[in-house]
């Protein structure tokens, strides 16, 4: 099993999604951000940044082996072409 990636959200100027809106869940509103920025692996977050929500991917540990490669795949990189949009907030 492989070690679990780190992973951050970064609310800026910059990144590869554009942020449309930030609606509260709960407690405080993040700062406003134009662009979400992910940075995966061990990563310095810009002074710039409004903000940065950090984690880990966990989920693998779950699934067997044979479900992780059918999971694999199936699952398209989030950077391909026609993934625009994101799903509306429930």
């Amino acid at each position: 099993m492989s070690a679990p990636l780190l992973v951050n959200f970064v609310g800026g100027s910059k990144g590869e999604w554009r942020v449309e809106s930030i609606a509260v869940v709960r407690g405080e509103t993040l700062p406003d951000a134009s662009y979400l920025a992910v940075l995966e692996g061990p990563a310095d977050i810009p002074a710039t940044a409004a903000w940065a929500l950090r984690g880990v991917t966990s989920t693998e540990r779950y699934v067997t082996r044979a479900e992780h490669e059918q999971l694999v795949a199936k699952q398209p990189p989030l950077g391909r072409a026609e993934a625009t949009f994101r799903c509306p907030p429930q």
